[in-house]
């Protein structure tokens, strides 16, 4: 992964779960992506004391970076009214950009 000096602090407390997601994690139901994306960039993840259910969660393809939006902070309350008014009610922040090493942090 290329340095850029960027990091991402994620709050995982923060991060919508959909109902029933927990339950069907704990019967083990994951997608393939999952396992896919982690390879593809989980050296760069630090997942600190979250296990394996935040991996699945954090790298699914639903959740990898589509649904992400990145803005500076004075405008974070503009952005988020315009996601609201345009009917995404659940629209929140759950981390942010942090200048040093490129990593995701996951607190």
């Amino acid at each position: 992964m290329p340095r850029f000096g960027v990091g991402a602090i994620v709050r995982q407390a923060d991060v919508l779960v959909l109902p029933g997601v927990e339950a069907l994690l704990a019967r083990n139901f994951k997608t393939g992506a999952s396992t896919r994306n982690w390879a593809g960039y989980g050296q760069s993840v630090d997942l600190g004391a979250f296990g394996e259910d935040a991996k699945a969660l954090l790298t699914g393809p639903q959740t990898s970076g589509g649904l992400l939006v990145a803005c500076e902070p004075a405008s974070v309350e503009a952005v988020l009214g315009l996601f609201r008014a345009d009917g995404f009610a659940a629209a929140a922040v759950i981390g942010e950009m942090v200048s040093g090493r490129s990593q995701v942090t996951v607190c």
